[in-house]
């Protein structure tokens, strides 16, 4: 453990110095900026303006994801070519761990920032009550709905290269909305880009339309059973890629 707590000290000091704490803070503040100032003059109920919001930071959490993750891949890339990952003195394992560790850290704070932040605009805007029970919930089932996500393009970008992240996080914000609707039933169970944008949608729905429908209640406690799962397994299977990585792919050498 203390090797582990090591290497996380010492990737928050390199996410510190690079452009990764400027996109978290960045990112979330125009996102207010940009919906609190048309929800400021828009006709829409504060349901619709909540419900609305929600769906587009799940959407978009995927390709925000495969960005940040590509510039952690960069930046250890132009290191030396990976040497300070495969040189320092724990595992493998450890160092992949520690780094996605804080740049996961780094995105609760986002949604945590995100989904507060519009609330507390609401607040002020619509003379609403501030929620901050359900905009905490939302913020935190939104992120652990994503950890799987983190994992898959994270293991991608570490073994074919940043070009087939971001194709991957492009893949997932294009299929989130397709699978918050009918399309998507029965399948979003067992993809982890829909898990985002489902849960945190079925959320809301208990919470501010007050829908308790036995149906709607089993698909969520489905999904969030068949998401942990699928999450445990991805976990088991980085821990068994990490201790085995080699450093770049063939794919991204050839590059």
């Amino acid at each position: 453990m203390k090797g582990y707590w090591n290497m996380v000290r010492a990737s928050i000091y390199k996410y510190r110095h690079s452009k990764l704490a400027a996109v978290h803070i960045l990112v979330p503040f125009l996102a207010i900026a940009a919906f609190g100032g048309y929800y400021s003059y828009s006709p829409w109920s504060l349901d619709e303006k909540i419900s609305v919001y929600l769906q587009a930071v799940a959407m978009v959490f995927p390709f925000l994801i495969s960005a940040v993750i590509a510039i952690v891949y960069e930046n250890e890339k132009s290191a030396g070519g990976f040497q300070m990952m495969l040189s320092n003195p724990y595992k493998r394992a450890v160092s992949h761990l520690a780094g996605l560790t804080v740049l996961m850290a780094m995105g609760l704070f986002s949604c945590l920032f995100a989904i507060l932040g519009l609330g507390a605009i609401l607040s002020v805007v619509n003379g609403a009550s501030f929620f901050f029970a359900f905009y905490m919930k939302a913020s935190i089932w939104l992120f652990l709905s994503n950890i799987s996500v983190y994992i898959l393009l994270y293991i991608l970008c570490f073994s074919l290269g940043h070009g087939v992240c971001l194709a991957g996080g492009i893949v997932g914000t294009l299929l989130s909305p397709l699978l918050l609707m009918g399309i998507g039933d029965t399948l979003w169970y067992y993809i982890p880009f829909s898990y985002g944008g489902r849960i945190s949608m079925y959320h809301f729905y208990q919470a501010f339309q007050k829908i308790s429908n036995p149906l709607m209640k089993a698909d969520l406690q489905k999904g969030t059973l068949i998401g942990t799962i699928v999450t445990a397994l991805f976990i088991v299977f980085f821990f068994c890629w990490s201790t085995n990585w080699q450093g770049a792919g063939k794919r991204e050498n050839a590059e």
